[in-house]
């Protein structure tokens, strides 16, 4: 009897230096199903984040193509057609 505990605890060090990556799609699932409102919070986050990044690039992008087209003594705001 007072060898089986020493062997349960490898068995389960063994399993905690387990890397993610080895676990199998059965345990996947499983903390999948269990959690699936956090994995979606995380997921909204996550979308939400990279679509205000892509607005923002997106503004600052054209923000710096329409600057171009502006000539060096025009002022910005200034419409010089109709004066």
């Amino acid at each position: 009897m007072s060898d089986s505990p020493a062997i349960l605890l490898s068995d389960a060090g063994e399993r905690a230096s387990k890397s993610w990556w080895n676990s199998t799609s059965r345990q996947w699932t499983t903390l999948l199903e269990d959690r699936e409102e956090q994995v979606f919070l995380v997921l909204t986050l996550l979308i939400g984040a990279l679509a205000g990044l892509a607005i923002v690039a997106f503004i600052l992008v054209t923000e710096r193509f329409a600057a171009s087209f502006t000539l060096p003594t025009e002022r910005p705001g200034e419409d010089s057609l109709f004066q």
